[in-house]
């Protein structure tokens, strides 16, 4: 079976060539989209994987119609490959990719938000404005994973699509300055600082009770800290779940530092402190 060895997808345009017979080349290339290895790739998905060019043509014109494209959807592919023609070739012939999940969930465009690739996310929001409101199993959207690693330019097409931000919320409650003030990605947090539709953000409670500075204290992240304090706008004072002690973002970094005292790596959470009680 070809598709469990790599050294014989090369093979694919012979294998896919050699039937005469009209009903066996169309299963061929039937097969080709909808028979899976155990990594749910499709003998499209490798022949996109493996830049075998002529081979995704040879399938996507000869399969039938009908034919439903099953498994991880080749268009992953083509976005780590940031193959604008790969990809707009794909979803043409067979845009039921565009819809196919991961097994996290994910969609093409989670995958191309979560990549940074701007012009994938453009033309993929062009071809399914409801793919941007899509969740995977975690509950995050592709602003979310845009937002976590800090890929400003994905995350302001993204927000063009959504109908009401308070709604974009992942499923602990976050939004995205919470999510990018946990991931330290401060461009991003400066961003939705000066961006006055995005305001409601700033004191914003997850479903733990906690604003983006209660998340950006807790991670120790300084720059993060000291760019949400410096702003008049944030609330310093916000306690948070009984869950989680009730305790304001100051609070957790006193909690912080002498935790981090105690092991011997205090200045870094010595610099938390000093940020927000100075505040």
């Amino acid at each position: 079976m070809f598709l469990k060895h790599t050294p014989q997808l090369y093979r694919i345009p012979h294998l896919l060539h050699q039937y005469h017979s009209l009903s066996l080349s169309q299963s061929c290339y039937e097969f080709a989209l909808y028979e899976i290895n155990y990594e749910a790739r499709s003998v499209l998905y490798l022949a996109v994987e493996c830049k075998l060019t002529e081979a995704v043509y040879r399938i996507l014109d000869k399969c039938p119609e009908n034919a439903t494209p099953k498994g991880i959807s080749p268009l992953v592919q083509a976005i780590m490959g940031r193959d604008k023609e790969m990809l707009t070739t794909i979803a043409d012939k067979k845009e039921e990719c565009i819809h196919l999940r991961e097994w996290d969930g994910r969609l093409a465009l989670h995958v191309a938000a979560e990549t940074g690739y701007h012009e994938g996310v453009v033309y993929l929001l062009e071809r399914c404005k409801p793919c941007s409101i899509r969740r995977d199993i975690l509950g995050f959207l592709p602003l979310h994973l845009a937002a976590r690693h800090g890929h400003l330019e994905v995350v302001k097409e993204l927000l063009g699509y959504c109908p009401d931000l308070d709604e974009m919320l992942d499923a602990g409650g976050n939004n995205i300055l919470h999510i990018a003030a946990k991931g330290g990605e401060l461009n991003m947090v400066n961003f939705i600082l000066q961006t006055p539709l995005l305001e409601k953000m700033i004191n914003q409670r997850n479903i733990e009770g906690e604003t983006p500075l209660h998340v950006a204290t807790s991670h120790g992240e300084a720059k993060i800290v000291h760019a949400l304090t410096w702003d008049n706008r944030v609330d310093l004072n916000v306690v948070n779940s009984s869950r989680k002690g009730g305790q304001t973002p100051l609070d957790i970094a006193n909690r912080n530092f002498y935790a981090a005292a105690a092991s011997k790596v205090a200045p870094f959470e010595r610099q938390v402190v000093v940020l927000i009680s100075t505040s």
